[in-house]
């Protein structure tokens, strides 16, 4: 079991250790952040405590556990009462024959249960909350891994994308000088066709890489 998980008055008490390891992810937070569209910038504790409210596998967990509570009530309860009603003479007998003279018995009854049922019953079920809460745990702590990496993935092509927007950028201007200079007579025409292919294959890697920020964009909101 990756973590302990015990039960106090149905509530869940959760280890220190897990909050310490959501704290180092919290601490690498990046000084540089995502920038989507109509939107306030995205940092890496956001997106981490985004992920924790959100993600939709780690909301089943709560679902789960939710069900085990109300396990947990049911089986710490007593067994419950039985009615029984008994009637007798309803026909009556002797001189009361046809009269009404049946007579009820009303009675109540439970079972009387020993050797520790109740708190065996508990205590399965609170060894199958601890599990539920062990598998929610690694599975939060594998999908906060999973945010950390595509953030910093995106962040490193948005880094790219600024380059290759600088470099289209400065081959527009070196086409533009050359083109000048042709016009002039100062450079000939292999050089304006150099500096156009150069300007193309510039923007052609621009986007590429939009392409691919965008994609990643995408993978890291689906967590």
């Amino acid at each position: 079991m990756l973590f302990g998980m015990p039960i106090k008055n149905g509530r869940r008490v959760i280890p220190s250790q897990f909050f310490n390891t959501l704290l180092c992810l919290l601490v690498l937070t990046l000084t540089g952040t995502v920038a989507y569209a109509e939107q306030a910038p995205l940092t890496l504790a956001n997106a981490l405590s985004r992920t924790v409210a959100q993600n939709p596998t780690l909301q089943v967990f709560d679902f789960r556990l939710q069900g085990l509570e109300g396990r947990r009530f049911t089986a710490d309860q007593n067994p419950a009462l039985e009615a029984g009603l008994e009637v007798e003479n309803v026909l009556g007998s002797g001189n009361r024959q046809g009269s009404d003279a049946a007579e009820y018995t009303l009675s109540l009854s439970s079972v009387l249960e020993l050797g520790g049922k109740r708190e065996a019953r508990v205590s399965v079920v609170d060894s199958r909350y601890a599990l539920v809460e062990a598998e929610r745990q690694a599975e939060t702590l594998d999908v906060l891994g999973q945010v950390a990496q595509r953030f910093v993935a995106t962040l490193a092509l948005q880094e790219k994308l600024e380059l290759a927007a600088d470099a289209v950028a400065l081959t527009e201007a070196t086409h533009e000088i050359v083109t000048r200079r042709a016009d002039r007579g100062a450079a000939p025409q292999a050089e304006v066709m150099r500096a156009r292919a150069a300007l193309t294959r510039s923007r052609i890697e621009q986007s590429r890489v939009l392409s691919e920020y965008e994609s990643r964009k995408i993978a890291l909101a689906s967590l």
